[in-house]
Parts: C-alpha cells; structure tokens; sequence
C-alpha cells in the first residue's frame, strides 16, 4: 500500500494518523505542514497533488528546475572540453604532464560525491537540504568560470584553481540534482518507478550532446574565422547553469 493510498484509506485510521504525524514539520501545529523544501501546503491540498502525480511529473513547473539542472550539467560538462583542449597546446604551449595534472583536476572532485550528500543531510540551510547546496554549487561553479573569464590573462595556475573550483561545484549540483529526483520518484505508481530517475539522465545525455556540438563548432575561430575565445566560452559555460536553473527553483 502506498503513502497516498494509507492516507486516503479511512478503515486504517492509525495508520492515518501516523502519516499526518510524519508529514507534519518542526514547529507546525495546525493546518499546514512541510513534507519538503518543496510542498509547504495543507494536508488536502498535499493529498491532491499526490493523486494529481505532480512531484514525480519532471515537467510541471513545481519540478521543471530539476530537468533544466540536468541538462545545463550534461551541457557543461561537455562543451568546455575541446575548447581547453585547444587552449592548452594552442595558446599555452601546455607540455603533456600539465595537460594531465588539469585532467586529474577535472576528475578528481568527483571522488567527493558522498561528501556533499551527507553535508546536505545532516546540515539544513533554512530548513531546506537540497535547493540552498545547489545555489551555493552553480554560485560556485558560475564563479570560477566567469573568474578566469574577468581576469583575461593567459594564466596556467589561475585556470587550473579555476577549472578545480568549478567542478567542485559541478558536483554540488550534480548531487542535488540527484537527491532531488530520488525524494520525488519515490511517489511514481508501481508500474512505472524509475521512469523519473530515466528521463532525467535522458536529459542530461541530450545536455552532454548539445554541449559537444557547441564545443566542436563555437571554437573554430582560427580555421573558420568566427567563433570563441577559451575566455568566452569561461563566461558563457559559468553563465549556464546559473542562469538557466537558479531561477526556477523556488517557483
């Protein structure tokens, strides 16, 4: 039997105290309630969206930050990549070993995912576990980029802090991403679970896609005579995420 179906099941009344009791939050006595960050409504109203399937539906506007976090990730991860391959031999004569010590710094962070997921367990920002972590992520990741961006000087060591700093954020944002799809996906029908959790990376996949498409065709400026600079494309890859999803998070 599923949370919604014991909450609407008036012939298990303890059961459906003890469901209110669970979704009530810290402090509420009355009416309203927080199940999360997210639905802050009273009991019928929660009660409606459940059988509505708005938290498990990706596109409704109450989840549709999610989608766009997932495909700005899948962008951004992939469009920088030639562009700095290009900028490291071409600009910055990079000897083999340096190209490699910038890779190690790519990957390297992402041995912290668990970190970032227990922080944002047991550390609360506001009452809220998810949406502030992956603010301060996209406000950390846009803020690398666009750094090297403003500084404008060919700088192996500040684009190397850079490059770190911004996937540390990168990866604030790709758990929270994460996290978020899991609380909501646990509300899909028997017959359809993990459909939720499928579209996304289906959207971080296409993100992944345009943003290699754009990396292999924005950074021809040499051959074609128009396209970036490894300094535009700082500023436009810092620009995405932040731009494309922070806005949607509250809605």
């Amino acid at each position: 039997m599923t949370e919604y179906q014991k909450d609407h099941d008036h012939n298990h009344p303890h059961e459906e105290d003890a469901f209110y009791q669970q979704k009530c939050s810290e402090g509420s006595s009355k009416k309203v309630f927080e199940r999360s960050e997210r639905y802050n409504f009273t009991r019928r109203e929660y009660q409606e969206e459940i059988a509505q399937g708005i938290p498990c539906n990706i596109y409704h506007r109450k989840n549709i930050a999610i989608a766009l976090a997932y495909f700005s990730i899948g962008v951004v991860q992939s469009f920088p990549s030639t562009p700095l391959n290009i900028y490291l031999v071409e600009t910055l004569n990079a000897e083999p070993q340096l190209q490699n010590t910038i890779g190690i710094l790519q990957t390297l962070p992402w041995s912290m995912k668990l970190a970032f997921g227990f922080l944002s367990d047991a550390v609360p920002i506001y009452g809220m576990h998810r949406k502030p972590y992956f603010c301060m992520g996209s406000l950390l990741f846009s803020l690398s980029f666009i750094s090297y961006y403003l500084n404008g000087k060919n700088n192996l060591m500040l684009l190397a802090v850079c490059i770190f700093m911004g996937t540390l954020g990168l990866i604030q944002m790709d758990v929270m991403a994460d996290t978020m799809c899991v609380q909501r996906s646990k509300f899909e029908p028997e017959e359809s679970k993990g459909q939720m959790q499928a579209t996304c990376y289906s959207i971080r996949f296409a993100g992944n896609l345009v943003g290699a498409v754009m990396g292999a065709t924005l950074c021809n400026k040499k051959s074609w005579g128009w396209g970036l600079s490894y300094f535009e494309v700082c500023a436009l890859t810092g620009s995405i995420p932040f731009l494309l999803v922070t806005p949607f998070l509250f809605t």
